[in-house]
């Protein structure tokens, strides 16, 4: 593994794990300020929202700043705005400061899976993105970890401390970085260069997902879970995914990715539907492979995505974070729905996001282009057919 990937996935390590903490800290920290699950769905939503806005105009950053500056940039204003969260304590400040926070971490994730597809070949590709989403996990987890042994007003500081940290490995040592990709503009109707159920994987996956990051730690509370038990379920759930990443991204490079997903999926679903009977010992069991199903979803996404498109790796890396956000955001906003008429609103968002990805699984190729379900913009299927009638010529 060249150094400079090796200094991207230290710095990245660093970053996460001051995400870890605000993971865990922020629900917890608005649910002390009184506010309602609603509103706190709401705020994790424009977590989600600033996700997606970015994965627009990061690239065009990218084009002109490069992928180094890009990174320093907006690791800098993640801990600017976690302390500044600490000094405004209303839902509207919150919002506009968790749409800035969602902005930043997708320009981190979006320029490290740019320089790491850019720089993986065909048959490593998910190998090397379990690696990336180890070292992303596992700083999490450390996160989290920490989330569950201090005061609020502490894990702020310490949140900001350790963001700033990870600005050291790479600004200092790394002086190879790929070249800066050509601006390409990542439109809806480039979707259908990614095959159906890909796309479709991504959005479940991600509602499932957001709703694990926005509105977990409400779960062990309503449970009756104190902090610290909170803290042991976040890591569980995240330690599942970090030592199911490297075994299912060999099994994906191995064999056909939409059958390891689908077999994923299954097994994500039988623990959701386990879990709500558990308790003790094996509700934590639980919740680790529920972890470990959930949280590796993405990456096979998104190396399927990677394998199957015709699209340059920046832009489509920036397609499947845009579906990312777009699941993301409605994830949380299920949940807050659902839970204004029944309990476990966050086990029914996950199990049904499940059923219906296994539904699509079994009902649609894994090549199947979108173009082919889905009517494109006249303009832009003149210009698809185009390149098909030269592809065979």
């Amino acid at each position: 593994m060249p150094l400079a990937t090796r200094t991207l996935l230290i710095s990245i390590g660093l970053l996460l794990t001051g995400h870890g903490i605000q993971l865990t800290l922020l629900p917890l920290y608005a649910n002390f300020l009184g506010w309602s699950k609603e509103i706190i769905s709401l705020t994790g939503a424009s977590y989600f929202a600033g996700f997606m806005f970015g994965s627009l105009v990061i690239p065009r950053l990218l084009t002109k700043a490069g992928f180094i500056r890009v990174f320093l940039t907006f690791s800098a204003l993640m801990a600017i705005v976690i302390l500044s969260l600490g000094m405004f304590q209303n839902v509207f400040a919150w919002l506009i400061l968790r749409f800035l926070t969602g902005l930043s971490i997708v320009a981190i994730f979006l320029t490290a899976e740019s320089w790491l597809n850019a720089s993986a070949v065909a048959k490593h590709r998910g190998r090397i993105l379990s690696y990336y989403a180890l070292v992303s996990l596992l700083g999490v987890g450390l996160g989290q970890t920490l989330a569950g042994l201090l005061s609020f007003e502490d894990l702020l500081q310490v949140c900001a401390i350790i963001m700033l940290l990870s600005l050291f490995p790479i600004g200092l040592f790394c002086s190879e970085e790929p070249a800066s990709p050509e601006f390409v503009r990542a439109r809806w109707a480039d979707l259908n260069e990614i095959p159906a159920f890909v796309v479709i994987a991504i959005v479940l996956s991600a509602i499932m997902c957001g709703s694990i990051w926005s509105v977990a730690p409400l779960f062990g509370q309503e449970r009756g879970l104190n902090n610290w038990e909170i803290s042991l379920m976040m890591n569980a759930i995240v330690f599942g995914g970090v030592l199911f990443q490297i075994p299912l991204g060999i099994l994906s490079d191995k064999y056909d990715r939409k059958m390891v997903l689908s077999i994923v999926v299954l097994g994500c679903l039988l623990a959701v539907a386990a879990i709500p009977s558990a308790e003790d010992m094996a509700f934590l069991g639980l919740c680790f492979v529920f972890g470990g199903l959930s949280l590796t979803q993405y990456v096979l996404c998104a190396a399927f995505a990677n394998e199957q498109s015709t699209l340059s790796k920046v832009k489509t890396a920036s397609l499947v974070l845009m579906l990312n956000g777009t699941g993301s955001i409605a994830g949380p906003l299920f949940v807050a729905l659902i839970s204004i008429h029944m309990d476990n609103a966050l086990l029914i968002v996950c199990g049904s996001s499940m059923i219906l990805l296994l539904i699509t699984s079994s009902c649609m190729r894994g090549t199947t282009p979108r173009a082919t379900i889905l009517p494109l913009p006249r303009r832009y299927r003149r210009r698809t057919i185009h390149k098909d009638q030269s592809l065979a010529a």
